[in-house]
């Protein structure tokens, strides 16, 4: 087992050093052909949460174990939600709650986690929902632009595509590429190796791959944003991890989930791990609601009463394995 955590680990890391290459390259791209910036920042943001995910749901259905990446996405979303946001609140003391953006996308966040459950009432995913969470997914993009909800994070990317350096202009359009698409078949290999690593971890646990999904791969999928949370020792840094992490919520609930849909339309009796995932993300996001609402601002022990419920969250899913 440790040998396979070793690994996972290793895996993690390379996948998410390739997502940096994968960016960068977009992001100079951008430059060159000169994008809309406000767009495109907003792709940017998206992207750089999500690629690990994308690369986890190809790879999951092309080896035909999609219960793999939809128990990684429902944990991931969980683990940003309580975990991450937590320990960043935790570390920072007091996180100020900005205009009303992120009181706004709290609402949009809880569609976008209530949606893939929902079209699941049947017992499974078709490539229709799949296109229905796409669908939802670009409703997401175009809310983003024009509620001006890039008030922090997207100002930052937008200050950071103007600036086109003498050593960016010179570099061909082909090194570009090259990148990009060395950077994403990194992703893939990476991720095709956590779904397989992962699979033999269900196995060895007689457990299934929903829930070695949502317990494994999802707290190595957050390993960067955790880390990321550790070294926000700054309000404006932790604001930004807040507002990120949120976004992944939305992005892996409907892009994520919906390409993962499509390529292998998915059929699931997993309703105990499945309705206690969801049950816990909901009250996660409500608590996250409540106390952002109250004071305009989460303070340290609130961040320890969200780490708080995801570790009861982690501890009953540990309970009923299966």
């Amino acid at each position: 087992m440790l040998g396979y955590l070793i690994l996972g680990v290793f895996f993690v890391l390379v996948m998410v050093l390739a997502s940096g290459v994968a960016m960068d390259a977009i992001e100079h791209l951008a430059k060159k052909y000169s994008l809309n910036k406000l767009f495109f920042s907003t792709i940017l943001i998206g992207l750089s949460a999500a690629l690990p995910e994308i690369g986890i749901a190809l790879s999951a259905g092309f080896e035909n174990k999609p219960l793999i990446a939809l128990g990684n996405v429902y944990g991931a979303n969980l683990a940003n939600l309580g975990l991450v946001v937590g320990i960043a609140v935790i570390v920072a003391g007091v996180v100020p709650i900005v205009g009303e953006y992120v009181r706004g996308s709290l609402w949009v966040t809880l569609g976008a986690i209530i949606l893939p459950y929902m079209l699941m009432l049947d017992g499974g995913l078709s490539r229709l929902d799949g296109l229905i969470l796409l669908l939802g997914y670009l409703l997401y993009l175009n809310y983003v632009v024009k509620t001006n909800g890039i008030i922090v994070k997207q100002k930052k990317n937008l200050k950071r595509l103007e600036k086109v350096s003498k050593e960016e202009i010179m570099t061909p359009v082909s090194s570009s590429l090259v990148m990009l698409v060395l950077g994403l078949a990194t992703i893939l290999v990476s991720a095709l190796f956590l779904v397989r690593l992962v699979g033999s971890i269900a196995i060895d646990l007689k457990v299934s791959d929903f829930w070695a999904g949502i317990i494994f791969l999802s707290l190595g999928t957050t390993l960067p944003e955790i880390f990321g949370g550790i070294e926000s020792d700054k309000k404006f840094t932790s604001l930004l991890v807040v507002e990120k992490l949120l976004g992944s919520v939305v992005i892996n609930s409907t892009l994520v989930i919906g390409v993962l849909a499509i390529i292998r339309p998915i059929s699931t009796n997993e309703t105990l791990a499945s309705g206690l995932t969801g049950l816990f993300t909901v009250i996660t996001l409500g608590l996250f609601w409540l106390f952002s609402k109250s004071k305009r601002k989460l303070s340290r022990w609130e961040g320890v009463v969200l780490v708080g419920v995801y570790m009861m969250f982690a501890g009953l899913m540990l309970l009923t394995a299966r």
